[in-house]
């Protein structure tokens, strides 16, 4: 595609993922449709990543400014083909998770006047296409907030993630239309018009990490937009790992201790404000569960938790087992 003056930000989160940073990062600026700027938010990292993109040529030694959220390097960047990119890489001062590190990107981008906010996390490649599809399916069919499909790097015949159950996670059940509606796999090459935050507003970064991405969804659905899966447009991600266990059928404990209370809280703040009826199914099933095993222990936490967000308690949690 010609046109390289299209109103695009890429927003790119990271933490202490260097080479995967760099890997996302080599990805975007070979893309058949380039972003005007990348903002590449760093949640405060301490493993050299910002020396590893000052060796390569995506930001310069000092920081030329400071905001509300840490310090900025900026840049104008040019790829293999001489084609020019703003890289602005902003090193935060504290890491306040995913859903604080796409808060800071969404509303800087916003505020520079973006049109489009392409996002993604930093262990993500989108395949040299991608944007140019979103784009294109954005515009003929006039979605303000879409995804790629997400796909296994170390397997590209299946999906990294479940998307639906009718069709599984064979990415040929995907392929043969334009768009799959009504699902996706969010910020993992998520690309949003600003009519979207206009209207909803921004990532809600209390919720720290986990549900922050299905809340902003289920916030755009809730407010009458219309969200899909862009099936040409392509993500390479690694495969999810099963982060839960079976209690019984259908009622499922996160394995992670230290995710645990965050998870939770922020399932009860997720379910109590767009799913009032599966909200009160579950904790009828959650109860059944713990109940039937004697595991008291494990039920108060589930309820701690969960009122928690019921609430909107954003108080730190002491991380329970």
């Amino acid at each position: 595609m010609e046109n390289q003056s299209l109103s695009i930000c890429a927003i790119v989160i990271t933490f202490n993922r260097a080479n995967l940073l760099l890997k996302c990062l080599n990805s975007i600026k070979c893309q058949t449709l380039l972003p005007k700027e990348i903002i590449i938010v760093d949640n405060h990292s301490n493993d050299g990543t910002r020396d590893l993109l000052n060796q390569n040529g995506f930001i310069d030694n000092s920081p030329i400014s400071n905001n509300e959220f840490g310090e900025c390097y900026c840049k104008e960047y040019l790829n293999n083909n001489n084609r020019s990119i703003k890289i602005t890489y902003l090193y935060k001062k504290i890491n306040d998770g995913g859903a604080g590190g796409f808060y800071a990107g969404m509303k800087l981008a916003y505020e520079m006047g973006y049109e489009w906010i392409w996002m993604m996390d930093d262990d993500g490649k989108p395949k040299a296409t991608e944007l140019e599809e979103l784009y294109k399916a954005a515009i003929k069919n006039n979605l303000y907030y879409i995804n790629a499909l997400v796909v296994n790097e170390n397997n590209p015949t299946e999906l990294a993630f479940d998307l639906s159950v009718k069709l599984g996670r064979c990415v040929d059940n995907y392929l043969d239309r334009e768009v799959y509606y009504d699902s996706i796999n969010p910020f993992n090459g998520t690309f949003i018009n600003k009519n979207v935050i206009e209207k909803i507003g921004f990532i809600k970064k209390e919720l720290f990490i986990w549900g922050d991405e299905t809340e902003y969804t289920m916030r755009a659905k809730f407010n009458g937009f219309v969200i899909g899966t862009v099936c040409s447009a392509i993500h390479f991600h690694p495969a999810k790992h099963p982060e839960f266990y079976d209690i019984i059928p259908f009622v499922k404990w996160k394995k992670c201790a230290f995710h645990k209370p965050i998870y939770y809280r922020n399932y009860g703040y997720i379910y109590w404000k767009y799913r009032k009826s599966s909200f009160f199914k579950s904790l009828l099933l959650y109860t059944i569960a713990f109940g039937l095993r004697f595991q008291f222990k494990k039920l108060y936490n589930f309820y701690r938790y969960t009122l928690k967000g019921v609430n909107e308690d954003w108080t730190p949690i002491n991380m329970t087992r």
